[in-house]
């Protein structure tokens, strides 16, 4: 979990934005630097949601760096479907769809994955899992 160190106080091990690494040490620099932007970006919403978004989008980012990915944006298609696949609760799976949609259409620019996660989340809704597609 990145924690937010005090303005008054400098850990070594933490980024420039102030959070401290220890639970970050197996991810990139730059995966680090997406975490922090991603979780910075986040206005007008509870620390426990930011918190929440941040744990799914790192647990994605775990799932890439053990098929060998350093970075985000280099994930294909098929790397989102196995990641998906590894849950076999509907509900868990429904919400990575969303958490990774917005990740990669909003924060990361990357229109061709949200089209393939678009196809997820049309999954979800036709089973009344979930009730608009958002964005």
């Amino acid at each position: 979990m990145l924690t937010q160190k005090s303005e008054n106080s400098i850990d070594p091990k933490s980024t420039p934005f102030g959070f401290v690494r220890e639970d970050y040490r197996d991810f990139s620099d730059e995966m680090i630097e997406k975490l922090e932007d991603y979780m910075l970006s986040h206005h007008g919403i509870s620390e426990n949601s930011k918190e929440c978004y941040l744990t799914q989008v790192k647990m994605f980012g775990r799932f890439l760096l053990k098929r060998g990915i350093k970075r985000y944006e280099d994930a294909k298609r098929r790397d989102i479907d196995l990641f998906l696949s590894s849950y076999q609760n509907a509900n868990t799976r429904d919400n990575y769809v969303i958490r990774l949609k917005h990740f990669y259409g909003q924060f990361l620019k990357l229109p061709n994955l949200v089209e393939h996660l678009k196809l997820h989340a049309c999954n979800a809704f036709s089973r009344g899992l979930i009730t608009s597609f958002g964005r």
